[in-house]
């Protein structure tokens, strides 16, 4: 029964209903707001028949707004069933403010004046974060436990301990890992399954031996009916949308070319000669006094310009806001820079905190040399030597360079190569224009969370990040297992 009750927590269904739920609030809200200004106007509270009626004329004249609240909803996905309490009101918080924000300027061009002035605006955001506080707090509070999910990892030593202490410290899921399980020369523990029967969920590394992946695989979804997450291979990337064909009754797999269409190549360019062309004049102001600091602090050139590749390996100058010292050696020109490099200037500091260090970028996208959205342009040496080590890196070049990308929304700015590559074939494989839209969306998000960490917790090994959490643990050879 309790595991039934734990399946239906997990299911869409009630993924649904809580969408549901948030929406009634958004709207709830805006309702609650105008009987609260009633109120205050009149001394006597409004017939509710009345103010519901009245607000939902208002509503439907703005329907645009409760549509962008679902989209923002879906793309920042606050459910509490998904992350925890703090980060799924991160997430309210900011498609609240986004969404609030539309509000204002429809209620101006449309000439409703409930809600015109940013004082009705700030008001019903209150309102809206008062309830979804209390709503969150409590939900997770009596539901946590019920609907975090003991997973599994199964891998080598150095793979599986490092995606393990990945889920460790990102405290943005529902998700605590109970085992690890090692893979030994090709063997797994005589263990494995029996450890299996006891997770919700079993996560696969990248280079498990074929056959116990396949063996694996087999047994927690045909038998036990366990959910199965693989770490993917590069060229494992490539059979994502792959398309279902057969030859007589042989079936096959096509998978398309990484590559833009002419269709989607003209749209993604009209996109990015409008909103960088319409950018740069918003921003002007901001630019130029960030220029105009830049060149105060140490008289040195405002921007900074190396030599990047771009679509199909051609070269081109990216331009960026110098941040750093002006006086380098090639060697540190091309190293990249840490949270507290003594190379970094004092205006410096604060235009990398706030990325504004970037925006330079539009210039290149209005050029043509980049895309507001696409893998970011790196510095020759490491592409070549990517390239050598990992021919599907190349598949990257088959788009523009972005300002931002898919790795930076789900990565952060340390993340390891190998993952930002994974990320970089994906976005290559799934490009279109709203995957696009989407992306820039997630920026803004990214844009106010500090995404770093120190040198310190880099290394950290898994057994050091148990210990600081206070995590109790048992482990041999063969597996570790872990409990609170």
């Amino acid at each position: 029964m309790k595991k039934r009750f734990n399946r239906m927590l997990k299911s869409n269904l009630i993924k649904v209903f809580e969408r549901f739920v948030d929406l009634s609030i958004v709207f709830g809200s805006i309702l609650v707001y105008g009987i609260v200004v009633f109120y205050m106007e009149h001394g006597y509270l409004p017939h509710i028949l009345d103010k519901l009626v009245e607000t939902m004329y208002s509503i439907m004249s703005y329907s645009l707004y409760l549509i962008i609240v679902f989209i923002l909803f879906r793309i920042y996905s606050p459910s509490i069933f998904e992350r925890n309490f703090l980060s799924s009101m991160k997430s309210i918080t900011l498609s609240l403010v986004l969404s609030n924000i539309v509000l204002m300027i429809l209620t101006f061009f449309f000439g409703s004046q409930m809600l015109f002035n940013p004082v009705g605006v700030i008001g019903v955001i209150l309102i809206q974060l008062a309830i979804f506080t209390i709503y969150k707090f409590f939900a997770h509070k009596y539901l946590s436990r019920l609907i975090q999910s003991s997973i599994m990892i199964i891998g080598s030593p150095e793979e599986a301990n490092e995606l393990a202490k990945e889920f460790f410290k990102d405290n943005d899921h529902n998700k605590f890992v109970s085992a690890i399980v090692y893979e030994q020369n090709g063997i797994l523990p005589i263990e494995t399954l029996d450890i299996m029967k006891e997770v919700a969920e079993v996560f696969i590394c990248p280079n498990l031996n074929d056959s116990n992946k396949q063996s694996i695989m087999l047994h927690a979804i045909a038998h036990l009916s366990k959910d199965v997450h693989i770490v993917p291979k590069t060229y494992e990337i490539s059979l994502i949308n792959s398309k279902d064909e057969s030859i007589d009754d042989t079936l096959l797999l096509h998978i398309p070319m990484m590559r833009l269409t002419p269709e989607q190549r003209f749209i993604k360019r009209t996109f990015d000669i409008l909103v960088s062309g319409i950018l740069l004049i918003l921003l002007s102001s901001i630019l130029l006094t960030a220029a105009i600091l830049i060149k105060l602090e140490d008289k040195g050139p405002v921007f900074f310009k190396q030599t990047r590749y771009k679509r199909n390996n051609a070269t081109f100058k990216v331009f960026k806001f110098r941040s750093m010292n002006v006086l380098q050696t090639p060697e540190q020109l091309n190293k990249r820079p840490s949270k507290d490099d003594n190379r970094i200037t004092k205006i410096g500091k604060i235009i990398r905190a706030i990325r504004l260090d970037e925006l330079p970028q539009l210039i290149n996208v209005l050029k043509g040399d980049m895309s507001l959205v696409g893998p970011r342009p790196l510095v020759l040496e490491e592409i070549d030597a990517a390239i050598k080590l990992i021919p599907e890196f190349y598949y990257r070049s088959n788009v523009k360079p972005g300002l931002t990308g898919l790795a930076q929304v789900k990565g952060k700015y340390d993340t390891k190569d190998e993952e930002k590559i994974r990320y970089d074939l994906l976005y290559v494989k799934k490009s279109n224009f709203w995957f696009d839209l989407k992306i820039l969306i997630l920026t803004i998000k990214v844009i106010f969370t500090k995404g770093s960490v120190t040198e310190e917790e880099l290394n950290q090994t898994l057994v050091q990040v148990l210990d600081q959490q206070g995590l109790k643990y048992t482990e041999n050879k063969h597996y570790m297992r872990i409990s609170k």
